[in-house]
C-alpha cells in the first residue's frame, strides 16, 4: 500500500504528538493539477492507518487510490527539509515541485 522509509520514521515519531500520525491528503490544485497537503493530526473515522514501528502514516479514504504505492521519506538538505511521497502513479509533475498529476 503505502511504505514509510526508516528515516521518515524517526521524524514521525519525533514530531507527532501522542495518538497523532503525519496525515497525507491528495487535494485539487497547483500547476499539474493536485497537490500534497501534510499535518499531524489523530486519526478518523474511514482514514487508512498504515503503521511501521510506531509511526502513523493516515490517508482519508478519497486520497488512498491516488498514493498507492507510494513511498513516504524524509529528505534534509541545506535548502530543503520535509517530507517527500515519492509516487509511482503521478503522470507528471510541475517545475516548482509541489503539484503532481
Amino acid at each position: 500500500m503505502i511504505a514509510i522509509t526508516q528515516n521518515a520514521e524517526k521524524i514521525i515519531r519525533s514530531q507527532a504528538k501522542s495518538g497523532e500520525g503525519l496525515r497525507i491528503k491528495v487535494v485539487a490544485g497547483g500547476c499539474a493539477a493536485y497537490m500534497y497537503e501534510l499535518g499531524f493530526s489523530k486519526p478518523l473515522e474511514g482514514d487508512s492507518i498504515i503503521q511501521q514501528g510506531a509511526a502513523l502514516v493516515i490517508v482519508d479514504k478519497d486520497s488512498i487510490s491516488f498514493l498507492k504505492g507510494s513511498v513516504v521519506d524524509y529528505r534534509s538538505g541545506l535548502q530543503n527539509n520535509g517530507f517527500v511521497v515519492r509516487n509511482p502513479n503521478v503522470k507528471r509533475s510541475c517545475s516548482c515541485g509541489h503539484s503532481v498529476a
